[in-house]
């Protein structure tokens, strides 16, 4: 992920603009549920004078600027257009996908070196070859556009092809982002104080920033479902200022307390509060300055500045790249904790389901249902199916015929939610296995005679065996391909693929996240309910 940001910052700091492509297309990636988007007029930008000083001073650069060149691809000279969008999926976790366009065709291999770094490697799938490190994905979905994002939002835009673009309000400045209503504004609404509550109830807002001359324009739209909306957001703008005048009056009391108590040699610590006190300043002149327009049930503000000031200040598209740049990190941190968490609660989900069907039956599902002449039927997934909100599938079930036989086959493909993997497109797949045989906690059985162990029968101890483990590979979640467990082998790979760890579920219902370098033989020992060893403490 670092790679893909500090390229991406690079662009933002370095490019110079060629042949004008079609203005918004790859916006046309992103999925209907799209809620936040944006657009970087990237060519345009960095022919005007907003990024002039920064442009210069990189190209200051000389051979190196030039072999750096050599080695991106798309170069620095072809970058046309930068666009991108995030979006809650059906689990809540936030997802996202940038695109970056060109003037010229794109050398992939170069490209996710760029992005990703030179540890990419390229991977075979569904939609096609994808090229995938621990920070990302990244696909070539023309000969002049990439997708950059996590593997399951690159492998979803390329499987769904380019649609219409939406978010037409983008295409009419050179930096722009717009904000939809969705849940988690809705959300918001409802934590935010009472006086400023009524700006939440925007069906969209709008930034844009755009040069005219030699000043630089940010501008802000609010659209409301009425005037009424729209009047109570500009009497909560008003109830805001008033209270940002307040906050700057104690901020300006508290730096002169401590300036006043600092001591006298302390030059750095003074030359520090001058700075702060004299942003504050700044700040209070611009918020007073701001004034909010009203036209129906839109309202709208401005803001100007001289470019010459921002560039001799420091500020400018380069620092505010680079802001934007400091965000994705947080994105990303915030998907992937959601999914961890998500990840954990179908564990939860599935441990709670296999103590339902222990309390209806008074023993665990078998892992692995047979016929009578021992041929592999399904999994004990579809046992589970009634104790996981599933029990139309379950009476659908023919319980005596393989899992993809007729009947089965249909059922067998069906998504269920809580068997899939929350960082993966959802699939009929599942990482959720169990270990069975040779003193693991599982065993098979022929159908219409089926047993399994129960919870006194855990010599052990529930908390300190295996139940669910979260393994490399993942299976389609009706089939019987569990884990015929030999203490004298080594276990298969567990965890996600780059993960340094992995989940599982202990029998006592507890859900764990434990290291994927611990000792093959305490391994051993979490997987069998009666070797009679004391674990380690498996969180160091």
């Amino acid at each position: 992920m670092k790679q893909i940001l500090l390229a991406l910052a690079l662009l933002v700091a370095c490019a110079v603009p060629v042949v004008h492509a079609a203005p918004g297309d790859a916006l046309g990636w992103l999925p209907e549920e799209t809620v936040i988007a944006f657009r970087i007029d990237f060519k345009n930008l960095w022919r005007g004078p907003l990024m002039g000083d920064s442009r210069r001073l990189i190209q200051k650069g000389g051979a190196a600027y030039a072999l750096l060149q050599m080695q991106m691809s798309p170069r620095l000279d072809e970058v046309e257009e930068i666009t991108g969008g995030a979006w809650l999926g059906a689990d809540g976790a936030p997802g996202f996908l940038i695109a970056v366009t060109s003037s010229s065709p794109i050398d992939v291999q170069k490209a996710a070196s760029t992005y990703l770094g030179l540890v990419a490697r390229p991977v075979s799938s569904a939609a096609g070859r994808i090229w995938e490190s621990e920070g990302g994905s990244l696909a070539q979905a023309s000969d002049r556009e990439i997708l950059i994002g996590s593997g399951p939002e690159v492998k979803a835009a390329i499987g769904r092809k380019k649609g219409k673009p939406r978010f037409e309000g983008l295409l009419d400045s050179q930096i722009a982002i717009q904000v939809v209503r969705n849940p988690a504004i809705e959300a918001l609404g409802a934590a935010v104080p009472e006086p400023f509550a009524p700006l939440t109830a925007a069906k969209s807002f709008k930034i844009t920033v755009a040069t005219q001359g030699e000043k630089v324009v940010l501008s802000l739209r609010l659209a409301f479902e009425d005037e009424k909306q729209a009047t109570m957001a500009q009497e909560a703008v008003g109830e805001a200022k008033k209270m940002a005048k307040g906050a700057f009056d104690q901020g300006r009391a508290e730096i002169k307390r401590q300036m006043s108590g600092a001591g006298e040699n302390d030059l750095a610590q003074h030359f520090g509060m001058i700075m702060g006190l004299g942003w504050l300043n700044l700040m209070e002149k611009e918020i007073n300055g701001i004034q909010i327009r009203k036209n129906g049930a839109e309202l709208s503000s401005s803001l100007e500045a001289n470019i010459a000031d921002l560039n001799s200040a420091g500020i400018g598209p380069m620092q505010a790249g680079m802001a934007i740049g400091l965000l994705l990190p947080a994105v990303q941190r915030t998907r992937e904790a959601a999914t961890r968490v998500a990840s954990s609660n179908n564990m939860k989900m599935l441990g709670l389901a296999m103590f339902n069907y222990e309390a209806t039956y008074g023993h665990f599902p078998p892992a692995v249902i047979t016929d009578k002449n021992g041929k592999p039927l399904y999994s004990w997934r579809v046992l589970l199916l009634p104790y996981i909100e599933q029990d139309a599938v379950y009476r659908a079930w023919k319980l005596d015929e393989p899992w993809d036989g007729p009947n089965n086959k249909r059922l067998s493909d069906l998504v269920i939610k809580t068997f899939c993997e929350p960082t993966e497109p959802p699939s009929n797949r599942s990482h959720y296995r169990v270990f069975h045989g040779n003193g693991a906690l599982f065993n098979t059985a022929v159908v219409g005679k089926i047993n399994g162990s129960r919870v006194a029968e855990i010599p052990d101890g529930t908390s300190n065996t295996l139940m669910i483990a979260q393994t490399r590979d993942s299976v389609p979640w009706a089939a019987p391909d569990e884990i015929a467990y030999d203490p004298t082998k080594p276990l298969p790979a567990l965890g996600l693929p780059g993960a340094n760890d992995f989940l599982c579920g202990m029998a006592d219902g507890s859900v764990r996240r434990i290291k994927t370098n611990l000792k093959p033989q305490t391994l051993h020992w979490l997987v069998q309910k009666a070797d009679g060893n004391a674990l380690p403490d498996l969180d160091k």
